[in-house]
């Protein structure tokens, strides 16, 4: 899939799993979570983009986090921060979108293999 193709939610969820961990097995269970929190409506959210923003609800997103500009700013183009070499790039993130059971349209998942 090119950079180019991927949605605004599906670039909402990649950037909170990859905020939240750089391991694969962990990053199925965060996107799971996002997943479950957009379908229940949690605290009025409907968006992957309105749940991943939600008042300290993911420790990257909230607002006095150094952090959180960055992780807002990721693009499939992004690349891996300076000294980060163990952890995938965003774009490894992007790019390797990987269709799961139960997860239609924006509901995917990112895999880093570079881990």
């Amino acid at each position: 899939m090119p950079p180019e193709a991927i949605d605004s939610e599906t670039l909402w969820l990649a950037r909170v799993i990859y905020s939240e961990t750089k391991r694969p097995e962990e990053m199925e269970l965060v996107a799971w979570v996002v997943r479950n929190r957009v379908e229940t409506r949690f605290r009025g959210k409907a968006t992957y983009r309105d749940v991943v923003l939600d008042p300290f609800q993911f420790s990257a997103f909230i607002p006095y986090n150094p952090r959180r500009q960055y992780y807002m700013r990721l693009t499939p183009h992004s690349r891996r921060p300076a000294g980060s070499r163990r952890s995938a790039s965003p774009t490894t993130c992007a790019l390797r979108i990987q269709r799961i059971g139960r997860f239609p349209s924006a509901r995917a998942i990112f895999t880093a293999s570079s881990l």
